[in-house]
């Protein structure tokens, strides 16, 4: 996934905040003409003002909403997305579902966990038996054999104390 924001997002924020200042404004206009409002006692005994929306202000509500909704699933499908490209798998044939995604990027987190503290002459925090629902390493249906973590040359670049 590229870093940064594209043209296309960028206009597609422009464009949303746009139509979101045009709504909020043909809602207020509306509200003062054609909606019902209410008073009713709040639970800290102030009295505020309720107002019912019509029609028309509950439906631009709804779109909105399923925009807002929209937008959250196309990133998080970008990031699951973002997941999958830097975890190492060992099936290239078929994009991995979002359980088997993260259970692989588990999986190899806790496995290069195991091999930065065997380097450091500490215990394995995670042993490599059987699964555990504490944590313990879980085999996807697709996994022939478990991701192999980088060498240890890979390591020397990084600084993990």
């Amino acid at each position: 996934m590229k870093s940064g924001m594209s043209a296309d997002s960028i206009s597609g924020s422009w464009m949303e905040s746009t139509r979101r200042q045009q709504t909020k404004t043909h809602i207020e206009n509306e509200t003062d003409s054609s909606s019902d409002t209410s008073i009713h006692q709040g639970r800290s005994g102030g009295r505020r003002r309720k107002t019912v929306l019509n029609a028309r202000e509950k439906n631009i509500r709804r779109l909105e909403s399923n925009e807002r909704e929209r937008m959250r699933m196309h990133s998080l499908n970008d990031a699951f997305q973002s997941l999958r490209e830097v975890i190492p798998h060992v099936t290239k044939e078929r994009r991995l579902s979002k359980i088997e995604t993260l259970t692989l990027a588990k999986n190899y987190i806790m496995a290069l966990t195991n091999m930065i503290c065997q380097m450091r002459g500490h215990d394995s925090p995670y042993e490599q038996g059987g699964s555990s629902s504490k944590g313990g390493p879980l085999e996807t249906p697709s996994q022939e054999t478990p991701p192999s973590p980088p060498t240890t040359d890979e390591h020397s670049l990084y600084d993990f104390e």
